[in-house]
């Protein structure tokens, strides 16, 4: 596991513990004190918390994320769609911090952000266990999706467990834990074929090294 790693695992672990008291005290008093809280220095160390989950999240997959994930345009598209979205949520909670709301464009783009943190860690995790990684990451990130579903049905229902945390604590560790025990990042079958077809001409084009005769 690189250093990266360590830090976003660190944050997370504390990130979890408080989301985990928010959605046990929220379910058995209907009061959430950390994701509501009544006091402001509670709102502001709570935004500093996801403001430095999400930059540590963001480094992982723009250092750690380039080789672990699998090979392929659809992944590299999922990796920086990732990186929009966790960079933007950590400027949001920036914003959080320093006690302005986003508005117009700026709150679009944080609620839009919002959304894809929940939903494409999800498709992330289950292209890879399709492409047969079956790192604890993967897992954790395929995983987000029923978490997400759970969570829809309990706020749907109007139960007071009902948190979109469900789904963030699996999408968060999951990208955090990004590359501890991978397998080997493999090559599309069109980026061998090329290969093949490089290696053919070029020995074909090459002059024979067998001597001449006299």
């Amino acid at each position: 596991m690189s250093r990266v790693n360590l830090v976003a695992v660190g944050v997370t672990v504390v990130f979890v513990g408080v989301a985990l008291t928010d959605i046990v005290v929220g379910g058995a008093t209907g009061q959430h004190p950390l994701s509501e809280p009544a006091e402001p220095s509670v709102a502001v160390a709570v935004a500093v918390l996801h403001t430095l989950c999400y930059a540590a999240l963001v480094a992982v997959l723009l250092t750690v994320g380039r080789d672990a994930l699998p090979a392929g345009r659809f992944c590299s598209v999922l990796r920086w769609v990732l990186v929009s979205t966790y960079g933007a949520m950590a400027v949001g909670m920036v914003l959080a911090a320093t006690g302005v709301e986003p508005e117009g464009a700026a709150a679009l783009v944080v609620n839009l952000a919002f959304v894809s943190m929940l939903l494409v860690p999800a498709v992330l995790g289950a292209v890879m266990l399709a492409r047969g990684d079956r790192s604890p990451s993967a897992w954790l990130l395929a995983a987000a999706a029923p978490a997400l579903v759970l969570a829809v049905v309990l706020d749907v229902s109007g139960s007071a467990w009902a948190h979109p945390a469900y789904a963030e604590i699996l999408a968060n560790g999951g990208l955090a834990l990004l590359g501890w025990r991978s397998r080997t990042r493999t090559v599309p079958a069109e980026e061998l074929s090329a290969d093949a077809r490089t290696g053919a001409s070029a020995g074909s084009s090459t002059p024979s090294s067998s001597p001449r005769t006299p």
